[in-house]
């Protein structure tokens, strides 16, 4: 390497050798030309000039070269500043910044920061994007002037850096500052932010916070020209009261609180480390052989497992790793890198514990457990909690088996590249990156991503993905880029983004559910030859399915209920059909590209389509869309999962598979069913709901609960209803069921239903229930009331085998104004428990009452019929 001579770095060089993250390294500001440069400080060169230069000549030639190099802006490379740093003049920054807990960074007036555009799609687990960007977890100052403000930004179009991103409390001022063309200007997932006399324009995103625990005061501020200026996520507090937000394309001020998912995450208790524990430490050494791990182990340094060799941790150990921050980046050295066999295999009441040693414990304390180059045998790390590390788990040429583990408070869960591995049943929680992997094949199943900032991220895989859960992460759910992939049976919700898939030229994405994402549920850029199957994608922020540049088969999906399109299409020449598309919000497909659109054959749910659909009717040159031969009844869309744990709209026609049920609305989660939407049920199937399901249909719109086989009593289970307190059942049918509604401590109103061919129409316990309006017909029992509370009017019950049946205390129940006709064997029957009487005067009877009380059976209650109506009750009509 050629070095400039030393008189040209003493003009104005730092004090600080560290100020760039760099041994050695200082800045110095050519004045003239106002660019500012990284270069090897004059003391470290003297010894290397003298052996490589001896003669005065070629040192003066070289001088000359090196001259001239400095006068050419010089890029920073990816860097973490750990001390106290000024910048002055012209910064190009070619990859992330990362300014360290403990460290401030002050920008002097006239400072230009220009980011460039992102070389590489290697995210450091320390940062957030594969854009560049800069993180703040220290402190960040931008102290600009009215005349010579503080710029940062990137030298391509909007949305090609990744913004300031404010971190770990950290806290960043800006005065006279501009932050233009990023993706978000600033983000804060914890911190403060304070900006005067400043402007964040020509991005995505103004500002944006994450949480209760991000906060920002704008002093005099503009917030312009961004599709969206200011965005509160979840309780974020952003005070604009003296700026001007103005301009924005889509939205210019927003709070919106993710809906998230119920999800438990809690882990085992690691019980206290007992007295006389077995206790081992370790510095920087290497293992070799077979060596047995069992009580606590200690780790300060780099712990190397030798090529063959084997580290066998047995259950209930817990390994501790010690903070080592040699260069005061933030980030620890301890951790183990195993070149031969790791087994870690823990139990479910026995996990193995890997974590900081420190006594205020947080994430990057230590490295990792590396594995790397070893695949000649199985690896295994099962019932296995990793804690507070940088990357809790690096895999690199290695085959691995992932089981059970839970990854938590981490830079990165896990990083795999260049490996064949199997991850199941893992919960990845609270890390920055959950997952992120490269050149691989791997299978992903059964996993809970939940709560990180980034979910997973995958590149060129062979991968498989079903039955995880991807939700309430602050920015990706699920990232896909390249490679080949089946995603299925997957529940993707509350993220910012729910499924990114780029690059992509052979994937299946079947039988997903995609719900109450902020964003778009499914954004596809430059893909071809992917199938989009079977999904439900529903009620996200913005859009359904947004595509880009690409083709692909769309088919089979339930697309309803988003924030604004259903489908955005730009430039997109596949097939679309055979889908419900209803009730989006402003349309069911926009078009933003010059390409005609082909969605022949699908369901609209009878809308004005002229109105619904946005094409070149509305704007010259973006192409038509074809919606000729709409199908007259919905597609029926089987639902892929066995539970709820979100909000849930349903529309058309929705099947319930054998095997599923009973299908679970979990407590805290919501299912809602539009007018008219049918759910068919297979035999054994069923709903359970612990949370709260709203059913409100219309008299020309019912919604329809019915066997999806048999059409006779007992074809499927029941809906049944635990002590719910926000339900809502109305203008709804159900038949063919073993019993239609089944409640439990649940106040509820059940009004204009049909309760028809079933074994048993309603059954409960307690309440209150007002029934009301209903017609109970062909079912063996029409209500059945255990302990209830309940007001039974204006129903009618034809030919039921026994209309109501009252098991046990039945006076807090009352039977009024219904009509009984056709009953086989009793109107009224109290159960041999119930020694109340019951309340049942004016109902109309077509024929003499057939009661089952004391009359009949000493020492149970009376029905108390009389007086009787002397005209029909006047219910209906029924269709």
């Amino acid at each position: 390497m050629l070095f400039p001579p030393d008189f040209l770095l003493r003009g104005d060089c730092g004090t600080n050798p560290d100020q760039v993250g760099g041994h050695g390294l200082e800045s110095m500001r050519n004045r003239k030309r106002n660019f500012i440069y990284y270069l090897p400080c004059p003391s470290l060169l003297r010894p290397e000039r003298d052996r490589l230069f001896p003669t005065s000549r070629s040192y003066r030639i070289l001088s000359l070269i090196a001259l001239f190099l400095v006068f050419l802006p010089t890029p920073v490379p990816a860097m973490v500043i750990s001390k106290d740093t000024i910048w002055q003049g012209r910064v190009d920054l070619a990859d992330d910044l990362l300014v360290a807990p403990g460290a401030v960074l002050t920008l002097r007036p006239g400072t230009e920061v220009v980011i460039l555009p992102s070389a590489s799609n290697r995210v450091a687990p320390e940062f957030i994007s594969p854009m560049n960007e800069i993180i703040v977890r220290g402190r960040l100052r931008a102290m600009g002037s009215e005349s010579d403000p503080v710029v940062f930004h990137s030298v391509g179009p909007g949305g090609e850096w990744g913004g300031i991103i404010i971190d770990a409390s950290a806290s960043v001022s800006l005065r006279h500052t501009v932050v233009g063309n990023a993706s978000t200007a600033v983000m804060i997932l914890s911190g403060r932010l304070v900006a005067v006399d400043s402007s964040f324009t020509s991005g995505r995103y103004g500002v944006a916070g994450f949480g209760r625990g991000a906060e920002a005061r704008l002093e005099r501020c503009l917030v312009s020209g961004n599709d969206y200026g200011i965005m509160r996520f979840s309780g974020a507090v952003i005070d604009t009261a003296t700026s001007q937000v103005r301009d924005n394309r889509r939205a210019d001020e927003s709070a919106v609180d993710l809906p998230g998912i119920v999800a438990d995450v809690a882990a085992p208790v690691i019980p206290p480390l007992a007295r006389g524990v077995r206790r081992i430490s370790y510095k920087n050494e290497v293992l070799t052989g077979d060596t047995v791990w069992q009580g606590v182990v200690r780790v300060a340094g780099l712990l190397r497992v030798a090529a063959d060799s084997r580290l066998i941790i047995l259950p209930g150990t817990v390994v501790e790793f010690s903070r080592i921050d040699r260069n005061n980046d933030g980030l620890g050295e301890a951790g183990i890198q195993v070149l031969g066999t790791l087994i870690a295999k823990g139990t479910p009441k026995k996990n193995i514990v890997f974590r900081s040693g420190e006594k205020e414990k947080k994430p990057g304390d230590w490295d990792a457990v590396n594995i790397l180059g070893s695949d000649r045998g199985r690896n295994l790390i099962e019932y296995c909690r990793i804690e507070n590390a940088c990357r809790g788990l690096q895999l690199r040429h290695a085959n691995v088996g992932v089981s059970h583990c839970r990854f938590v408070d981490n830079f990165r869960g896990i990083q795999l590249q260049d490996s064949l591995a199997r991850i199941d049943h893992v919960v990845f929680f609270h890390n920055s990156s959950a997952v992120q992997a490269r050149d691989s094949e791997v299978e992903f199943i059964a996993n809970r991503i939940l709560d990180n900032v980034n979910g997973a991220n995958f590149f060129r895989l062979n991968l498989k993905a079903g039955g995880n859960v991807f939700a309430n992460n602050l920015l990706n759910g699920l990232r896909i880029r390249e490679g080949t992939s089946l995603i299925s049976n997957n529940r993707i919700s509350a993220n910012r983004f729910g499924m990114t898939i780029v690059n992509c030229y052979s994937a299946r994405f079947r039988a997903n559910v995609i719900t109450g994402n902020l964003e778009a549920g499914i954004s596809c850029r430059r893909v071809d030859n992917i199938e989009i199957i079977g999904n439900f994608i529903s009620a996200n922020g913005i859009d359904g399915l947004r595509m880009v540049d690409s083709r692909a088969m769309i088919s089979g999906n339930l697309i309803n209920a988003n924030g604004a399109r259903g489908l955005r299409l730009d430039r997109f020449s596949g097939i679309i059909t055979g889908n419900n598309i209803v009730l989006n919000r402003r349309y069911q497909v926009g078009v933003d590209g010059p390409v005609a659109v082909d969605a022949r054959g699908n369901w609209w749910g009878g809308g004005d389509l002229d109105q619904e659909i946005y094409d070149g009717h509305d704007r010259g040159g973006v192409g038509m869309v074809d919606t000729s031969s709409p199908l007259d009844t919905p597609v029926v869309i089987t639902w892929p999962l066995g539970d709820i744990l979100a909000k849930v709209i349903w529309a058309g026609r929705i099947n319930i598979a054998a095997g599923v049920g009973p299908l679970t609305v979990v407590k805290g989660a919501a299912l809602e069913l539009v007018p008219g939407t049918t759910v068919g049920f297979a035999a054994g199937a069923g709903l359970k709901v612990y949370g709260d399901i709203t059913a409100a249909g219309l008299p020309g719109k019912r919604i329809t609960f019915t066997s999806a086989g048999d059409k006779k009593a007992m074809s499927w289970d029941e809906v049944g209803i635990e002590r719910s307190m926000g339900s809502r059942i109305e203008n709804c049918d159900f038949e063919y069921g073993t019993w239609g509604l089944h409640c439990h401590f649940v106040p509820i109103t059940v009004r204009g239903c049909r309760f028809v061919h079933n074994d048993g129409g309603i059954r409960f316990r307690s309440g209150p229930m007002d029934i009301n309006g209903n017609l109970f017909r062909d079912n063996r029992i029409g209500i059945r009331g255990f302990m209830p509370e309940a007001k039974i009017r204006g129903n009618e019950f034809l030919r039921n085998e026994i209309a109501i049946f009252v098991r046990q205390g039945g006076h807090g129940m009352t039977i009024r104004d219904n009509n009984f006709l056709g009953t086989k064997r009793y109107d009224i029957r109290l159960g041999d428990f119930n020694t109340e009487d019951v309340a049942a005067e004016e109902n109309w009877w077509s024929s003499t009452p057939l009661i089952f009380d004391a009359l009949r059976e000493p020492g149970i209650g009376r029905a108390l019929v009389k007086p009787r109506r002397e005209i029909k009750v006047r219910v209906g009509p029924w269709p």
